[in-house]
C-alpha cells in the first residue's frame, strides 16, 4: 500500500491538507521536535527499547533508543491503550525519543551492541549517556509495524549511567542453549507480554545461535510463534454455541469481531477509508485468512495486522476454553491521521475482547446488527464480496 503523503504533493501543499487527512503528520511532528534541543551528547533513559533495521541484512543498523522525558511511558503500548492516550499524546512521547545508529553484523556484536543487550534485559528504564558523531537532525520515522521516533544520528558511543535491573529469568535464558521458540513460549507462560518478547528477540538474547533480529521480523515472529502455540491448545476445545460479537473503537480504528460456531478458521478483512493514512486516495478493502490450521505463508495483504489480531483472538479463546471460526472486520477511518504501529491493532482487539459480547443465532444477523446499531460504515454486502468466510468457503470445506 502507498501512503497518501507523497513528497511531490507535500512540497506544493505546505500543510494545507490536500492529502485529505485531518492533520498534517509532518507538521505535527515538526512542532513537537522543535520544542526541545538536540546536541551531540544526550543524557537520558532507555525505556528500554531499540530498533534493528533489515536493509543490508546480515549487516544492519542497530539503534538503541533514548528519551529525556517520561521513559516509563515512551514505549508502553498497553498503558497507552488502557488509558486512552490520544494520537497526539503518543506522538508527543515518541517524537521525543530517538537514538544513534551504527551498522554491525547480526552475529558479531561490538561493545555498544553488548551494552544495548544488557539494557534490553532490564525490567525498568536505564539511565544512559549517548554521544553522536554529529548533531542529530529531526528524522520523523513512521512505520506500519512499530511506533514512530523523532530523531536519529550516527552513534559514536553509549555508556551506562547506572546498572540495569536485569531480569534474572531472561539472563538465564541468554546463557542457556534453548531454541528461540521454546524460550518465547516459556516467557509468555510466565507472564511476559509480546512487547517484551519482541525486544528480547530483536536484541539477540534468545536462541541457541544468538543473533540480532530486525525489529519488523521480530514483532511478527513473536505474534506468529505464540499464536501457533495457543492454537495447539484451542483446537481441541468445544466450539462456541452461538455467534458472539465484540467491538472496539480506538484511534479511529473500528473493530467488529465475530466468534462463529465451528472448527478453527480465521480471517481479517480491513477497509481503509480514502483519507486514512496508508490509503492511496481511494478506499481499500484487503483480506487474508486461514482454515483449519495456521497458514504457512506470510499474510501479504494485511501484513503484521493479521498476526497481531490473531494472537489477541487466540488469547481470548484459550481464556474461554472454546474454539471458533473467527471473522474480524476492521474499518480504518480518516481520524487515523498518523500511523502508530501494529501494537494499536493488537490492543484494539484485546480491548474489544475484554468486553461482554452480544449473542446472535446467525452470522448474518450479527453482521446486520453491527451495521445498523454499532456504527459500521461498510455495508454487509460489501464485506461479503471480500470475505472468504462470509462467502461460505468455511461451510464448503468442512
Amino acid at each position: 500500500m502507498v501512503s497518501v503523503i507523497r513528497p511531490e504533493l507535500c512540497i506544493r501543499c505546505k500543510g494545507r491538507l490536500w492529502c485529505g487527512l485531518k492533520k498534517c503528520p509532518l507538521l505535527e511532528a515538526k512542532k513537537i521536535v522543535k520544542s526541545f534541543t538536540l546536541s551531540e551528547e544526550l543524557a537520558g533513559y532507555s525505556p528500554p527499547s531499540l530498533l534493528v533495521g533489515w536493509g543490508g541484512y546480515p549487516k544492519v543498523n542497530v539503534t538503541p533508543l533514548v528519551t529525556g522525558d517520561k521513559p516509563e511511558l515512551s514505549d508502553n503500548p498497553p498503558i497507552w491503550a488502557r488509558n486512552s492516550f490520544s494520537i497526539d499524546e503518543i506522538l508527543n512521547l515518541r517524537f521525543r525519543m530517538g537514538g544513534g545508529s551504527r551498522k554491525v553484523d547480526v552475529k558479531e556484536p561490538d561493545k555498544i551492541v553488548l551494552l544495548t543487550q544488557e539494557v534490553a534485559m532490564s525490567r525498568k528504564p536505564v539511565a544512559v549517556d549517548v554521544e553522536f558523531l554529529q548533531k542529530p537532525k529531526p528524522t520523523i520515522s513512521y512505520s506500519n509495524l512499530f511506533p514512530p521516533i523523532g530523531f536519529k544520528a550516527p552513534l559514536k558511543s553509549l555508556e551506562l549511567a547506572e546498572n540495569p535491573k536485569v531480569d534474572k529469568r531472561v539472563e538465564k535464558l541468554y546463557y542457556d542453549d534453548i531454541k528461540a521458540k521454546e524460550a518465547l513460549v516459556f516467557l509468555y507462560e510466565h507472564g511476559y507480554d509480546v512487547y517484551d518478547l519482541a525486544r528480547y528477540l530483536t536484541a539477540g538474547l534468545l536462541g541457541i545461535e544468538k543473533k540480532l533480529v530486525p525489529t519488523r521480523w521480530a514483532i511478527t515472529a513473536v505474534d506468529s510463534t505464540i499464536s501457533d502455540y495457543l492454537l495447539s491448545q484451542v483446537s481441541s476445545y468445544p466450539t462456541v454455541e452461538r455467534v458472539l460479537l465484540f467491538h472496539s473503537h480506538l484511534y479511529d480504528n473500528h473493530f467488529f469481531i465475530f466468534f462463529i460456531p465451528g472448527p478453527w478458521a480465521f480471517e481479517l478483512v480491513e477497509a481503509w477509508a480514502a483519507k486514512s493514512f496508508w490509503a492511496s486516495g481511494k478506499r481499500l478493502i484487503l483480506s487474508d485468512h486461514e482454515i483449519g490450521r495456521s497458514r504457512s505463508d506470510y499474510a501479504e495483504n494485511v501484513g503484521g495486522s493479521y498476526y497481531a489480531t490473531k494472537i489477541a483472538v487466540l488469547e481470548k479463546l484459550r481464556e474461554m476454553k472454546r474454539v471458533a471460526s473467527v471473522l474480524v472486520l476492521r474499518e480504518v477511518r480518516e481520524g487515523y491521521y498518523a500511523p502508530l504501529g501494529v501494537w494499536q491493532v493488537r490492543e484494539n482487539v484485546r480491548n474489544a475482547l475484554r468486553g461482554k459480547p452480544l449473542e446472535f443465532s446467525s452470522l448474518g444477523e450479527a453482521l446486520d446488527y453491527a451495521y445498523k446499531n454499532l456504527g459500521m460504515r461498510i455495508r454487509p454486502d460489501e464485506w461479503r464480496e471480500k470475505s472468504e468466510l462470509l462467502k461460505g468457503v468455511q461451510r464448503r470445506l468442512f
